[in-house]
């Protein structure tokens, strides 16, 4: 059975800790129950593949605390910067290309307060829903760490992804 946390200063805390000793942990966000690790950690990226049975040829989003987390490995245009003002935080991903133009990534800035805490904490996480493909929508085991809030729900909206790439321009 997972730990649960508080969605309070200590619990965030606590579950930041975890994320940098290199855990998974489960947390609610605008749109789903998500499951994450920090950013470049391949062994708890595994894990997160591995727990949801997820094609590992399938990338995971990345949910980051403001624009300025994407840095410079990705290119944010001026289309990317007026979406992500309008939208976010919000259900809105936007999928941007590498600056080397090697791959895409998908960031996402969520409008729930427990996220964007554990994110101020963290910094970029690659989350993606807390659920097997097919599966009821937790996933009971070893090393993941629920981060809930009181009321114990995650508000859900429908969410959009925005793919900035060779494409015209959205904004008109």
């Amino acid at each position: 059975m997972a730990d649960k946390l508080a969605a309070d200063a200590a619990g965030i805390a606590r579950a930041a800790q975890l994320l940098r000793d290199g855990e998974l942990v489960a947390f609610p966000t605008d749109t789903v129950y998500g499951i994450g690790c920090r950013t470049g950690d391949e062994a708890a990226l595994s894990r997160i593949y591995e727990a949801k049975r997820r094609d590992p040829e399938k990338a995971v989003p990345w949910l980051i605390g403001s624009m300025a987390a994407i840095g410079s490995k990705f290119r944010a245009d001026d289309r990317a910067a007026r979406l992500a003002e309008r939208f976010w935080p919000g259900a809105v991903t936007l999928v941007l290309p590498a600056s080397d133009g090697s791959a895409t990534q998908a960031f996402r800035v969520p409008a729930h307060d427990v996220a964007l805490a554990l994110l101020a904490a963290t910094g970029p996480l690659a989350v993606t829903s807390a659920r097997r493909y097919g599966a009821a929508p937790e996933i009971p085991g070893r090393g993941v760490f629920l981060v809930q809030p009181a009321d114990g729900l995650a508000h859900k909206f429908p969410f959009i992804f925005i793919a900035l790439l060779e494409c015209a321009d959205a904004m008109g």
